[in-house]
């Protein structure tokens, strides 16, 4: 903020880069002749009106209906304010066109499942 006096610095909220791994456990098999190609998309907004912005995606793991994903997504949690998160699952068709959104109806992806929750529940699970 820049007054006539000079310039302040927003108060410091404490913040903290955190990793998120993901595991899924008997997902639908939406492929014909094989088992599901999945890959996790993350999304994040600050406030419920905000579009969906993307964080980042995992690998994709070939025929595998209980993936244990090894790429990590990183993402910056700062505390006491609301970070929307949409974890999103998708089996792969193409793997030279990894998606960064769900786009419904697409005929590269199909959905395996989504939720939505604050990343504050994740942080606070045990």
């Amino acid at each position: 903020v820049t007054t006539q006096r000079g310039t302040f610095e927003a108060m410091d909220v404490p913040k903290s880069r955190i990793k998120l791994s993901f595991k899924c456990f008997d997902l639908v098999d939406k492929d014909w002749l094989s088992k599901s190609d999945p890959i996790v998309i993350l999304q994040e907004k600050k406030k419920p009106e905000d579009p969906w912005t993307f964080v980042g995606r995992t690998e994709m793991i070939k025929d595998n209906q209980n993936p244990s994903f090894n790429d990590k997504i990183t993402l910056e949690y700062t505390f006491e304010s609301k970070q929307y998160l949409q974890i999103i699952v998708l089996d792969i068709d193409d793997p030279r066109n990894l998606p960064t959104s769900y786009v419904p109806n697409a005929a590269e992806t199909d959905l395996l499942g989504r939720v939505e929750c604050l990343l504050s529940e994740i942080v606070g699970a045990r």
